[in-house]
């Protein structure tokens, strides 16, 4: 069968039709690449009108610090809630203040249950661990006085300031 002068004329508009677009496709293509800026653009990343909980350059030691009190924490609050409620006392140093220097103080507790219990009161604390308790009243220069006043923190910024002082 012969095809007819329609269909003839049908297949050359189809040919010139993707002629014309695979050529448009190339000129893109090769525009696309000869004005390809070398130069990438780094934007500050957007994080829905939040900050990210902890930046890539401290997340090990948010993971380290949220292993040992076996509670997340927000180290921007944390910050917040040491300077607002422990600065007074206490460094993040081993300098002694008129509370010890906070440096490394995880290896000086019994565990993280018993730091919570202390922020609170004496008579938690003594439940916890009393026989670390009663050694700290007794070697304290401070005696019973040694037992904070910083029952108005509640447990989260407990956690969100301790876990910023292991951050550090």
């Amino acid at each position: 069968m012969k095809p007819t002068t329609q269909a003839m004329l049908s297949i050359t508009r189809v040919t010139i039709l993707l002629t014309v677009m695979l050529i448009l496709s190339l000129g893109l293509n090769i525009y696309l690449i000869m004005n390809q800026n070398p130069k990438v653009e780094v934007y500050e990343p957007i994080y829905c009108g939040t900050q990210p909980l902890v930046d890539l350059d401290n997340l090990e030691k948010y993971r380290q610090a949220a292993n040992f009190m076996n509670h997340d924490f927000e180290p921007r609050l944390g910050k917040e809630a040491f300077n607002a409620n422990c600065a007074a006392c206490h460094r993040l140093s081993e300098k002694l203040s008129i509370g010890p220097g906070l440096k490394d103080f995880e290896d000086r507790i019994p565990s993280s249950e018993w730091l919570v219990a202390f922020m609170k009161s004496s008579s938690l604390a003594q439940k916890v661990s009393p026989v670390y308790t009663d050694s700290l009243i007794k070697n304290s220069v401070m005696g019973e006085n040694a037992f904070h006043k910083t029952n108005s923190l509640n447990e989260n910024e407990i956690f969100n300031a301790f876990g910023y002082v292991l951050m550090q």
